[in-house]
């Protein structure tokens, strides 16, 4: 199994807060001073993905009438935190709190669709980011569109000790994973759903997980995203996030030509790809450049937040120094207006609050002279 590298979470030091600390007033809190709903209120799906702003999270209600309560957590550090609010028609209502209780911001939010779902997120100081969040790996994941393909969502659950006994002899974990249907060539079918499987990205079938579990109990979940289904393209994320000393998350991007099931990459999807690595690379630059310039009048960083990010964006020793390459452009999400290529900065999780989003996004148009006509993404030259 692909592991990954389980750090400190532990901000104290860097950051003051990572988005504000202290209570908002009674009138914005869910249900102060707020009228009630008149009509039954909407089912609320239980997993969501999405961003904060430019900060990927995934979060997860458990909803009791009009009554929500559950978790969410930035993917890039990992760590839950705490929900409850109201639903009042399709708006909900959300506050965030600490371990001690303490409200630290709300989500106000307005819910049309499973992939339609936005809104506003507010810090207790006052900050506000916009909300994107769509419902994960649903039943609405399955496409009707040409060149798609259809899903279905499975579950394996793996348990190691019995359920009642001490920390960490009991433990359970849940594996997400897609099995896909609906191309006419078999055969293309069978590597599409190859390449899409656990064993393809992690190296390893559920039942092989399940067999390690017994003795490494790190893992917690295995999720999935789908990101693009259609124009014979499949475009996925999948999430791994375990706990050792800290809980950390990671993702890996899986990209598929339907038309033949094998793998969309660099090589065979881009033209002049040392054109294109430079100007992604350009991108980076540019937000290196933007975070340490922030950093200097964000008041939620001191000094030693500050010195941190300039050692890892622009340190002797700093990984970030060595320029995008063919290797860098293997981790990308495709979309309907383009493609999102991402960098891991390498943050440890002392620091990953720290971290700048590290996703690029290039317009179809600005990507023109770059894609391959007879490659996947040929179709889309302007």
């Amino acid at each position: 199994m692909k592991k990954r590298l389980l750090l400190s979470l532990s901000l104290v030091g860097l950051v003051g807060c990572s988005f504000g600390s202290g209570a908002k007033s009674s009138t914005d809190q869910p249900g102060g001073g707020g009228t009630t709903a008149t009509t039954a209120p909407a089912t609320v799906p239980k997993s969501l993905v999405g961003t904060v702003g430019e900060y990927p999270i995934r979060m997860t209600l458990a909803q009791d009438g009009t009554k929500l309560s559950g978790t969410y957590e930035y993917t890039r550090v990992g760590k839950p935190i705490k929900l409850a609010g109201t639903i009042a028609g399709r708006e909900l209502k959300l506050t965030e709190s600490d371990d001690a209780g303490k409200p630290t911001g709300t989500f106000a939010i307005k819910y049309d669709t499973d992939t339609n779902i936005g809104g506003e997120w507010t810090s207790a100081k006052g900050k506000k980011l916009a909300l994107s969040l769509r419902a994960s790996a649903s039943a609405s994941a399955a496409q009707a569109s040409p060149g798609s393909v259809e899903v279905k969502e499975s579950v394996v659950k793996i348990q190691r000790g019995k359920k009642g006994q001490e920390f960490p002899d009991y433990k359970t974990a849940e594996l997400h994973f897609p099995l896909v249907s609906g191309l006419p060539d078999a055969s293309v079918m069978a590597k599409v759903q190859e390449a899409v499987s656990l064993k393809a990205v992690f190296g390893q079938t559920a039942e092989e997980m399940r067999k390690e579990f017994q003795e490494e109990w790190s893992l917690d979940s295995i999720e999935y995203q789908i990101n693009f289904n259609k124009s014979d393209i499949f475009s996925m994320t999948y999430t791994q996030c375990g706990t050792g000393a800290y809980p950390s998350c990671g993702d890996d991007y899986v990209n598929v030509n339907l038309k033949t099931g094998s793998a969309i990459t660099p090589d065979n999807a881009f033209s002049n790809v040392s054109g294109l690595a430079k100007l992604v690379d350009g991108a980076l630059r540019a937000e290196i450049r933007k975070t340490l310039a922030d950093a200097k009048t964000d008041k939620d960083i001191d000094e030693e937040g500050r010195s941190f990010l300039e050692s890892q964006l622009n340190g002797e020793d700093s990984g970030v120094k060595e320029p995008v390459d063919a290797e860098r452009l293997k981790h990308f999400i495709v979309g309907e207006k383009g493609i999102t290529f991402v960098y891991d900065y390498g943050f440890p999780h002392v620091g990953k609050a720290l971290e700048p989003p590290g996703r690029f996004f290039l317009s179809w148009q600005t990507l023109t002279p770059y894609l391959k006509p007879d490659g996947a993404f040929g179709q889309f030259v302007k």
